[in-house]
């Protein structure tokens, strides 16, 4: 009997961190929670890296204006990606095809970043050059 209670209030014990833990999390994501980095962002940072928060700001503040463009056209690079899988499994296979599905990509893929690259542009532009100094020189990238 003894044995047996015991083990109900270990299991119970347990339960109780575990409701206090997911507790904590929900209400630490509730009063802390901040939105993931937009989509946009994270192109961006592909390829300037990580910039200084000011200069964050700019780049998310121009991102955001350009949201509807940048979002249709990252539709329009995904819609040419599955267009180049359905090219690839088409049977009979069709090379020329394939070769255009390839061009569609190319060409969806440089306007995104053409759209990406000129929100950044005209985020450093508007950077003083103090903040300009502190972007970030990767090492991969200085060889």
């Amino acid at each position: 009997m003894v044995r047996r209670s015991s083990l109900v209030l270990g299991v119970l014990a347990v339960s109780l961190l575990i409701n206090l833990f997911i507790a904590g999390f929900v209400l630490t994501r509730w009063v802390f929670w901040e939105p993931e980095p937009w989509l946009g962002r994270i192109f961006a940072i592909a390829a300037v890296g990580h910039p200084p928060p000011a200069i964050r700001e700019k780049m998310d503040a121009e991102l955001r204006a350009d949201d509807s463009s940048i979002r249709s056209a990252i539709d329009a690079v995904r819609q040419a990606r599955r267009e180049v899988r359905m090219a690839m499994r088409a049977e009979p296979f069709d090379a020329a095809a394939l070769d255009k599905a390839y061009a569609d990509l190319r060409a969806r893929s440089t306007d995104l970043q053409t759209m990406i690259h000129g929100a950044t542009a005209r985020a450093i532009a508007a950077s003083p050059a103090e903040e300009r100094a502190k972007i970030e020189i990767r090492r991969r990238d200085n060889k």
